[in-house]
């Protein structure tokens, strides 16, 4: 089994896909494609990017409080380490 599988099977979806757009683009009439795209592809394209909106806030605020609590923990270490003993 080949290690690049994943890799040639999502380029044959991604060709496929096009060429299939491309195909009903060309044989569906113009109300038709309007009408797939208001009530098919119009609330996917709505729901994906409520979803990345979602996704986004939530992992900026925790990348940054990561990377000020790793930053704290450096500076704790070190000033531990700096500490004469007693």
């Amino acid at each position: 089994k080949s290690p690049y599988r994943q890799l040639i099977n999502t380029l044959f979806a991604l060709i496929g896909g096009i060429v299939f757009g491309l195909l009903l683009k060309s044989v569906l009439s113009d109300e038709i494609n309007l009408m797939l795209v208001n009530s098919l592809f119009s609330p996917v394209y709505t729901m994906f990017l409520n979803a990345l909106k979602m996704i986004v806030g939530p992992l900026v605020l925790f990348s940054i409080a990561s990377s000020m609590m790793s930053r704290i923990s450096y500076k704790f270490e070190l000033s531990v380490r700096l500490m004469p003993v007693k």
